[in-house]
């Protein structure tokens, strides 16, 4: 039996197979020892204890963003600034095909002993799989309580007519190196089996009453860098903090299908087809209105391969 080390946090149990490297812990490819070409971003990572370093003295990820050099990580700044996938991280997706319905069942199999309620909801387009429980509700309050302490500011990259909505990205010093978020950042690599570093920063949401986001998807272009290194955003993770009292669905418009997550719950779904460079159309979805209460949440957006250093440092 596979020797277990456990992370705690409110009163969840989340095993850690000691056995098996954690994927962002794992050690560098052969000949890429040299730290040359790269710097940490912040001045005082080598002070910074357990909120950098394990008890093994291996980096927490979020927190290796921002000492890419301490944490031994210049050789992904160097592919990066390529723009070049790293044949390391190629994983399941080098053959750039996945059955989405097997590839969340079986995640959802995975937590099935600690997490019962963890289903699939749809194994047709959209394929969705939920998880509630995914957090505590200690967890759940103690992660809207990192957003609201971050600062959520009105959308305005898009009208509100689009999307009307109060968001924060988790970018900040103190976020990166919060030991929770770190804890999201490592289930949901260890429930999907892909590197934390191919997702996209945790974006925290806040809405409140007449709120909403119009029907979008959440990738239908990729014309140009990172997506063309990264690849498409082929996965959504939805977490929810907070569950509005009434309203606030997430609702696909083309499957006629909505789904209203209590809170603690996670819920995923596939982005692309089985050819990973191809979009689904049935993942067309919408946030819809807050009727009463408000709707606290924080999503994912996870890409085939490493999409944060392509983000920073590939820009041709």
């Amino acid at each position: 039996m596979a020797c277990l080390a456990k992370v705690a946090f409110g009163s969840l149990l989340w095993p850690v197979r000691a056995d098996v490297p954690v994927p962002f812990f794992g050690p560098a490819p052969p000949g890429t020892a040299s730290q040359s070409g790269c710097k940490d971003l912040i001045q005082d990572c080598a002070a910074l204890g357990r909120q950098l370093f394990d008890i093994a003295g291996r980096c927490h990820y979020p927190a290796a963003e921002l000492c890419m050099k301490t944490c031994g990580l210049c050789f992904r700044v160097r592919a990066a600034r390529r723009c070049a996938v790293l044949q390391v991280d190629a994983g399941r997706f080098q053959a750039q095909r996945i059955d989405w319905a097997q590839f969340l069942g079986a995640a959802v199999e995975s937590v099935r002993n600690r997490l019962p309620g963890a289903r699939m909801i749809s194994t047709d387009s959209p394929v969705l799989a939920e998880f509630p429980g995914f957090f505590s509700a200690e967890e759940a309050q103690a992660l809207a309580d990192v957003g609201l302490a971050a600062g959520f500011r009105q959308e305005d990259e898009l009208p509100p007519s689009e999307r009307d909505v109060q968001k924060i990205d988790c970018e900040n010093r103190s976020c990166l190196l919060n030991p929770l978020v770190q804890e999201v950042y490592r289930r949901v690599s260890d429930l999907l089996g892909i590197p934390p570093w191919n997702f996209e920063s945790m974006e925290f949401l806040l809405y409140r009453e007449g709120q909403h986001y119009r029907s979008h998807m959440d990738d239908e272009n990729w014309g140009e860098m990172p997506a063309l290194s990264a690849g498409l955003r082929v996965l959504t993770v939805l977490f929810v903090f907070a569950e509005a009292t009434e309203g606030g669905e997430t609702r696909f418009t083309e499957a006629n299908l909505a789904v209203k997550p209590a809170a603690g719950t996670a819920i995923i779904w596939a982005n692309v087809a089985s050819n990973i460079w191809e979009v689904d159309p049935f993942s067309m979805h919408r946030a819809m209105p807050v009727r009463s209460g408000t709707k606290i949440a924080a999503n994912f957006w996870v890409h085939p391969f490493e999409y944060r250093a392509a983000e920073r440092y590939c820009s041709s």
